[in-house]
């Protein structure tokens, strides 16, 4: 069970559960128990004014987390599979992002330029302080790692199209090399 209600009145700063509440817990508990509904109740949720909800810190520890796969998982992804493998095989990562990856750039080349200009005016200035040029070089650091990123998304989709090309619109010479051999003699001698 996710939450439910408990008659109990807050202030701002604090929301105390009293006995008639701890009564309330358990009475509902037990109903749910009744009726067929064998989860535990966990903690207490709660909420300040403007804060939105919470759950209570004194009620809370950590629980461990397991993974498993039914067999309706297995057939639920076996339809998902079959119904898109279309889609994953026709969609190109380099042409469906084109708008995305242009504002990237785009971005990039104004991060350039404002660099460029920053460097520019400490050279006609003063000299240089040595807190200025680390804020420069970090800033090109940022602008390197920005560059590099778009360039592995770049080269994973080029990557991508190279083994979808490879795979479906190259002849294979295996192909070509057994219609050569394929007159009545046999590959094989017995």
């Amino acid at each position: 069970m996710d939450a439910f209600a408990l008659p109990v009145k807050g202030t701002e700063t604090r929301v105390n559960a009293q006995e008639d509440a701890y009564e309330y817990m358990v009475e509902y508990s037990q109903t749910n128990k009744h009726a067929g509904r064998l989860e535990n109740v966990v903690g207490w949720y709660h909420s300040h004014s403007g804060y939105g909800c919470w759950l209570s810190g004194i009620d809370y520890y950590a629980l461990d987390i397991t993974y498993f796969k039914s067999s309706l998982d297995n057939h639920l992804l076996d339809i998902l599979w079959n119904k898109y493998w279309v889609n994953t095989l026709s969609s190109s990562p380099l042409l469906g992002n084109g708008d995305f990856i242009a504002g990237q750039m785009s971005d990039l080349a104004e991060k350039l330029e404002q660099a460029e200009n920053q460097l520019a005016h400490s050279r006609f200035g003063p000299l240089v302080t040595t807190h200025r040029k680390k804020e420069d070089d970090s800033q090109l650091a940022k602008i390197t790692r920005d560059s590099a990123k778009i360039t592995v998304e770049q080269v994973y989709g080029l990557i991508s199209q190279v083994i979808k090309d490879i795979l479906f619109n190259t002849i294979s010479q295996s192909h070509n090399c057994c219609s050569e051999h394929s007159d009545s003699e046999p590959m094989v001698e017995t």
